[in-house]
């Protein structure tokens, strides 16, 4: 059996184990509630990870030996730590980064669980062996194949650790939706109907692209797809703007919206950079009307958000709900501490490690203006291995839809004033 899978054979059983030992040691009516099954198999892909990355690790430490050894100019190529999980935590700020948008493309549905993750660690894995295999012969190359060898590994080395990345990276997404879906079950099982119906829609307008069809075929095609765009759209949800959006202008040739955003990072540059993206992206003129956003920037220290109880420190792993309650609640709030960026309509975007975008942190704005993501993100339950989320996006040109090539169009602002408009008093 390929050590990868003896590995993930170990960690199931290891963590089977673990569940199974309590609830034998108990009375009946004492015992643990069953664990969820996507848990359960996160649980066993995280174990299966984690022994990857000590593996990993340790694979670096034998390498670098071996080059302090034998090749000294190819050791200081290496990296000078080993390997580690991705940290998050309070304060823990990312890398902002600038974007142009991409070319939209078609609707196109993609997929993650569980089953997929492990394929990914399990890929990984393989590749690590094969690493490990070949500088375990090295001892008996002559030196010039030793030589080649070692520059091979060396080489790769930062694909290694390039795809130990990659898995976390999937891990924290999975188990993040996993346990939003379980939470919310019912509406996930409906926006798979409207993922479904996107590809559906999708291969009606490739059928009428590429075949050749009688008018009345032709005809039906069409229905069917206006059919479709409708059932879409009606499926998508009007933004529930929040009341502290300030509807400053509203004239005929001009659209100012003004929104107030309290934040608890320090990092002055992080906070500029996002507020300018905001409302840089957050603009456009249409039809000779101007649209515009401003941002109402409220910085508050720690101290301030927690008053007289104790502050988080910084990299400590708190509960985000509990931490944005603490702010004002008459506009949103940017803040740290989460383990992937993500937001809560109407109240607040959480930045965590990896690397943010311009496009991104104006798409994560919209979610404070009121906005649900306009892709679609469907389910469906997979039994003990979790849950297939599927996500497609059903219009590339609209930046709550597609973050990397869509915009911010007139029909977000005019929807915004138009929902604050019919709930002013």
């Amino acid at each position: 059996m390929p050590e990868g899978a003896i590995r993930q054979r170990l960690a199931c059983l290891t963590v089977g184990a673990v569940i199974a030992w309590p609830a034998a040691a108990q009375p009946a009516d004492e015992a643990e509630p069953p664990v969820a099954a996507y848990i359960a198999r996160g649980d066993m892909v995280e174990a299966t990870y984690e022994a990857y990355v000590e593996r990993l690790k340790r694979y670096q430490t034998r390498l670098r030996e071996h080059l302090a050894a034998d090749a000294h100019d190819l050791a200081e190529k290496l990296t000078k730590e080993p390997p580690t999980p991705v940290p998050y935590g309070y304060q823990i700020v990312p890398e902002f980064t600038v974007a142009e948008a991409t070319e939209p493309t078609p609707p196109r549905s993609g997929g993650y669980s569980w089953p997929w993750t492990n394929q990914i660690l399990d890929r990984q894995q393989t590749a690590l062996a094969n690493a490990e295999q070949q500088l375990d012969q090295v001892d008996g190359m002559t030196p010039e194949t030793r030589r080649q060898t070692y520059e091979q590994l060396t080489d790769g080395y930062d694909a290694l650790e390039a795809g130990q990345r990659q898995v976390d990276q999937h891990l924290k997404h999975n188990r993040f939706w996993q346990e939003i879906i379980a939470n919310d079950w019912g509406r996930f099982e409906q926006q798979i109907i409207l993922h479904d119906a996107v590809v559906e829609r999708e291969q009606n307008r490739h059928l009428l692209a590429t075949r050749n069809m009688s008018n009345e075929s032709a005809e039906q095609v069409k229905a069917e797809i206006a059919a479709l765009d409708t059932q879409i759209e009606e499926g998508q949800q009007e933004p529930a703007a929040p009341s502290f959006i300030e509807v400053v202008e509203n004239t005929p040739r001009r659209k100012l919206l003004k929104v107030p955003l309290y934040t608890d990072i320090p990092d002055a540059d992080f906070v500029r950079a996002s507020v300018e993206a905001i409302e840089t992206i957050w603009q456009l003129e249409a039809d000779g009307v101007a649209y515009r956003l401003e941002v109402d920037l409220r910085t508050m220290t720690a101290a301030e958000v927690y008053g007289g109880d104790p502050t988080p420190t910084d990299g400590e792993h708190i509960v985000l709900n509990d931490h944005v309650a603490r702010f004002p609640t008459d506009g949103g709030v940017l803040t740290t501490g989460s383990n992937r960026t993500y937001a809560i309509p109407g109240r607040y975007v959480a930045v965590g490690p990896s690397p943010i975008s311009n496009r991104t942190m104006a798409h994560e704005f919209g979610h404070i203006l009121g906005f649900t993501d306009r892709y679609v993100r469907g389910a469906r339950d997979m039994g003990r291995a979790g849950y297939n989320i599927l996500e497609i996006v059903p219009d590339g040109r609209d930046l709550m839809a597609a973050t990397n090539s869509g915009y911010v169009q007139s029909a977000h602002f005019e929807s915004l004033i138009r929902t604050l408009t019919e709930t002013s008093p």
